[in-house]
């Protein structure tokens, strides 16, 4: 008969837990930008599409780009984030140039070069991209492709512009 009592109750914390636990951003958050497919010999920043083929950047010395063979994406469902610089989805992966500033010593030069492309594990059916390299998915935000600590005031879009000008600032300060 105690059991019985109980009952209620850990149903109602049951459904507290559930109903916090799904989907972290609301269904109706605005996207800063819009996705669009690439056309044939077309480039939106780091992504470049030559026939059925999408290239992203590899390297570059201020002009001077590089660019890797052909990527492995499904071409027909790859579309940019226009205004995102970098983001990039197609069915099966959300794709950013996760770059690394390299600085040469000896030749007293800076490089950027690729360390990846996949951003592992984000959803592509539920990515937004927020602006300021900002981003969501149904399990996680991202910051320039990188998964960072969720933090509600960055769906604010003043806030996303304040702290992404900060992270900005300790980088090249």
């Amino acid at each position: 008969m105690k059991i019985l009592r109980i009952i209620p109750f850990l149903t109602v914390i049951s459904l507290f837990v559930v109903t916090n636990c799904v989907v972290r951003y609301p269904s109706d958050l605005e996207e800063y930008s819009y996705w669009k497919k690439l056309d044939n010999l077309e480039r939106d920043y780091l992504w470049i599409r030559i026939g059925d083929s999408i290239y992203g950047i590899k390297s570059h010395d201020f002009d001077d780009y590089k660019w890797v063979g052909a990527m492995d994406v499904d071409v027909a469902t790859f579309e940019v984030c226009v205004g995102s610089k970098g983001y990039a989805k197609d069915k099966r992966h959300v794709y950013y140039p996760l770059l690394e500033v390299c600085y040469d010593g000896e030749a007293w030069g800076t490089y950027i070069m690729d360390i990846g492309y996949i951003i592992e594990g984000a959803d592509p059916k539920s990515f937004k991209c927020l602006g300021y390299g900002y981003a969501v998915d149904r399990f996680r935000m991202y910051f320039k492709g990188k998964p960072i600590k969720w933090d509600n005031e960055i769906l604010d879009p003043k806030v996303r512009e304040r702290k992404s000008k900060e992270m900005y600032r300790y980088h090249y300060e």
